[in-house]
Protein backbone atom coordinates (compact mmCIF):
# COMPACT_ATOMS: atom_id res chain seq x y z
CA UNK A 1 0.00 0.00 0.00
CA UNK A 2 1.28 3.48 -0.81
CA UNK A 3 0.34 6.37 1.44
CA UNK A 4 1.23 9.88 2.51
CA UNK A 5 3.77 10.45 5.27
CA UNK A 6 1.23 11.19 7.96
CA UNK A 7 -0.55 9.67 10.93
CA UNK A 8 -3.45 8.44 8.79
CA UNK A 9 -1.13 6.57 6.43
CA UNK A 10 0.60 4.78 9.30
CA UNK A 11 -2.74 4.00 10.96
CA UNK A 12 -4.30 2.54 7.81
CA UNK A 13 -1.37 0.20 7.20
CA UNK A 14 -1.44 -0.87 10.84
CA UNK A 15 -5.19 -1.54 10.67
CA UNK A 16 -4.81 -3.59 7.48
CA UNK A 17 -2.07 -5.72 9.06
CA UNK A 18 -3.44 -6.16 12.57
CA UNK A 19 -6.43 -7.71 14.31
CA UNK A 20 -8.67 -5.07 15.84
CA UNK A 21 -11.49 -5.15 18.32
CA UNK A 22 -13.89 -5.03 15.34
CA UNK A 23 -12.18 -7.58 13.11
CA UNK A 24 -10.02 -10.65 13.66
CA UNK A 25 -8.16 -12.17 10.70
CA UNK A 26 -8.33 -15.93 10.16
CA UNK A 27 -5.10 -15.67 8.16
CA UNK A 28 -2.85 -12.66 8.54
CA UNK A 29 -2.80 -10.68 5.29
CA UNK A 30 0.50 -9.89 3.59
CA UNK A 31 0.34 -6.08 3.49
CA UNK A 32 3.46 -4.41 2.11
CA UNK A 33 3.95 -0.86 3.32
CA UNK A 34 5.24 1.14 0.36
CA UNK A 35 4.33 4.43 2.00
CA UNK A 36 6.30 7.63 2.08
CA UNK A 37 8.76 7.68 4.99
CA UNK A 38 10.89 10.40 6.56
CA UNK A 39 14.01 9.16 4.73
CA UNK A 40 12.15 9.60 1.41
CA UNK A 41 11.02 13.08 2.41
CA UNK A 42 14.58 14.07 3.33
CA UNK A 43 16.23 12.51 0.27
CA UNK A 44 13.82 14.22 -2.13
CA UNK A 45 13.61 17.40 -0.04
CA UNK A 46 9.82 17.30 -0.17
CA UNK A 47 7.72 20.16 1.10
CA UNK A 48 5.81 19.46 4.30
CA UNK A 49 2.65 21.12 5.51
CA UNK A 50 1.40 21.79 9.03
CA UNK A 51 -1.13 19.47 10.61
CA UNK A 52 -3.23 19.73 13.75
CA UNK A 53 -4.37 16.81 15.86
CA UNK A 54 -7.48 17.70 17.80
CA UNK A 55 -6.99 15.05 20.43
CA UNK A 56 -5.95 15.21 24.05
CA UNK A 57 -4.09 11.92 23.61
CA UNK A 58 -0.53 12.17 22.27
CA UNK A 59 -0.64 11.07 18.58
CA UNK A 60 2.91 9.73 18.89
CA UNK A 61 1.57 6.75 20.84
CA UNK A 62 -0.52 5.63 17.88
CA UNK A 63 2.30 6.40 15.45
CA UNK A 64 4.77 4.25 17.40
CA UNK A 65 2.24 1.42 17.63
CA UNK A 66 1.76 1.75 13.86
CA UNK A 67 5.48 1.43 13.10
CA UNK A 68 6.78 5.01 12.96
CA UNK A 69 10.31 5.58 14.21
CA UNK A 70 11.11 8.07 16.99
CA UNK A 71 12.50 10.48 14.39
CA UNK A 72 9.33 10.16 12.28
CA UNK A 73 7.17 10.74 15.36
CA UNK A 74 9.18 13.89 16.15
CA UNK A 75 8.56 15.21 12.63
CA UNK A 76 4.86 14.33 12.51
CA UNK A 77 4.05 15.53 16.06
CA UNK A 78 6.04 18.51 17.28
CA UNK A 79 4.25 20.12 20.19
CA UNK A 80 1.19 20.23 22.38
CA UNK A 81 -1.27 23.10 21.97
CA UNK A 82 -4.33 24.14 23.97
CA UNK A 83 -6.51 22.35 21.39
CA UNK A 84 -4.41 19.22 20.94
CA UNK A 85 -1.14 18.72 19.06
CA UNK A 86 0.60 20.12 15.98
CA UNK A 87 3.19 18.78 13.60
CA UNK A 88 3.93 18.26 9.93
CA UNK A 89 2.88 15.88 7.21
CA UNK A 90 3.96 15.26 3.61
CA UNK A 91 1.56 14.19 0.88
CA UNK A 92 2.48 12.02 -2.09
CA UNK A 93 1.52 14.93 -4.32
CA UNK A 94 4.50 16.87 -2.95
CA UNK A 95 6.49 14.87 -5.50
CA UNK A 96 6.69 15.71 -9.17
CA UNK A 97 5.22 13.10 -11.49
CA UNK A 98 8.71 11.84 -12.35
CA UNK A 99 9.68 11.65 -8.67
CA UNK A 100 6.53 9.70 -7.87
CA UNK A 101 7.12 7.16 -10.66
CA UNK A 102 10.80 6.71 -9.77
CA UNK A 103 10.02 6.46 -6.05
CA UNK A 104 7.24 3.91 -6.58
CA UNK A 105 9.34 1.81 -8.96
CA UNK A 106 12.15 1.76 -6.37
CA UNK A 107 9.71 0.79 -3.59
CA UNK A 108 8.25 -2.01 -5.71
CA UNK A 109 11.71 -3.31 -6.64
CA UNK A 110 12.78 -3.22 -2.98
CA UNK A 111 9.66 -5.25 -2.11
CA UNK A 112 10.66 -7.85 -4.72
CA UNK A 113 7.84 -7.11 -7.14
CA UNK A 114 8.49 -8.45 -10.64
CA UNK A 115 6.58 -8.62 -13.89
CA UNK A 116 4.39 -11.69 -14.15
CA UNK A 117 3.81 -14.09 -17.02
CA UNK A 118 0.34 -15.55 -16.51
CA UNK A 119 -0.62 -19.21 -16.71
CA UNK A 120 -0.76 -20.93 -20.11
CA UNK A 121 -4.59 -20.90 -20.24
CA UNK A 122 -4.67 -17.13 -19.62
CA UNK A 123 -1.99 -16.54 -22.27
CA UNK A 124 -3.90 -18.65 -24.81
CA UNK A 125 -7.12 -16.72 -24.19
CA UNK A 126 -5.27 -13.40 -24.54
CA UNK A 127 -3.58 -14.60 -27.73
CA UNK A 128 -6.92 -15.62 -29.29
CA UNK A 129 -8.42 -12.25 -28.34
CA UNK A 130 -5.42 -10.44 -29.88
CA UNK A 131 -5.82 -12.45 -33.13
CA UNK A 132 -9.53 -11.50 -33.27
CA UNK A 133 -8.67 -7.85 -32.65
CA UNK A 134 -6.02 -7.94 -35.38
CA UNK A 135 -8.51 -9.38 -37.87
CA UNK A 136 -11.05 -6.68 -37.03
CA UNK A 137 -8.37 -3.96 -37.22
CA UNK A 138 -7.26 -5.26 -40.63
CA UNK A 139 -10.88 -5.02 -41.86
CA UNK A 140 -11.19 -1.47 -40.49
CA UNK A 141 -7.91 -0.47 -42.17
CA UNK A 142 -9.14 -1.91 -45.48
CA UNK A 143 -12.43 -0.03 -45.14
CA UNK A 144 -10.61 3.24 -44.43
CA UNK A 145 -8.49 2.77 -47.56
CA UNK A 146 -11.68 2.14 -49.56
CA UNK A 147 -13.27 5.29 -48.15
CA UNK A 148 -10.24 7.37 -49.15
CA UNK A 149 -10.55 6.02 -52.71
CA UNK A 150 -14.19 7.16 -52.80
CA UNK A 151 -13.65 10.57 -51.31
CA UNK A 152 -16.51 12.17 -53.24
CA UNK A 153 -19.65 11.39 -51.26
CA UNK A 154 -22.87 12.53 -52.87
CA UNK A 155 -25.00 14.34 -50.29
CA UNK A 156 -28.72 14.31 -51.12
CA UNK A 157 -29.79 17.89 -51.86
CA UNK A 158 -33.00 17.40 -49.85
CA UNK A 159 -31.22 15.92 -46.83
CA UNK A 160 -32.59 18.45 -44.32
CA UNK A 161 -36.17 17.89 -45.55
CA UNK A 162 -35.76 14.10 -45.38
CA UNK A 163 -34.37 14.30 -41.84
CA UNK A 164 -37.12 16.70 -40.73
CA UNK A 165 -39.77 14.33 -42.11
CA UNK A 166 -38.16 11.23 -40.60
CA UNK A 167 -37.82 12.62 -37.07
CA UNK A 168 -41.53 13.46 -36.93
CA UNK A 169 -42.38 9.76 -37.32
CA UNK A 170 -39.89 8.37 -34.78
CA UNK A 171 -38.52 9.13 -31.32
CA UNK A 172 -35.00 8.71 -32.77
CA UNK A 173 -32.68 11.77 -32.76
CA UNK A 174 -31.65 13.33 -36.07
CA UNK A 175 -28.17 11.75 -36.14
CA UNK A 176 -29.62 8.25 -35.76
CA UNK A 177 -32.05 9.02 -38.59
CA UNK A 178 -29.09 10.02 -40.80
CA UNK A 179 -27.34 6.78 -39.86
CA UNK A 180 -30.41 4.74 -40.88
CA UNK A 181 -30.64 6.60 -44.20
CA UNK A 182 -27.01 5.84 -45.01
CA UNK A 183 -27.37 2.19 -43.92
CA UNK A 184 -30.36 1.76 -46.25
CA UNK A 185 -28.33 3.07 -49.20
CA UNK A 186 -25.17 1.00 -48.61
Amino acid sequence: MIHDFDKSGFSIVHTLRTDTRRFQYCSAPHVIDLGLRLTDVQEMQLQSEPVEYGSEKDPRLNLQESGATQEECAFLVQRRTPGGWTGNRVELNAMTSRQLVDWLEAKLAAAGVEKVVPAQAVLEKAYRRAVHQAIVQHAVDQALRTIKQHAAIAIPPDLADRVREAITDTPDPWDLVVWHMVREQT
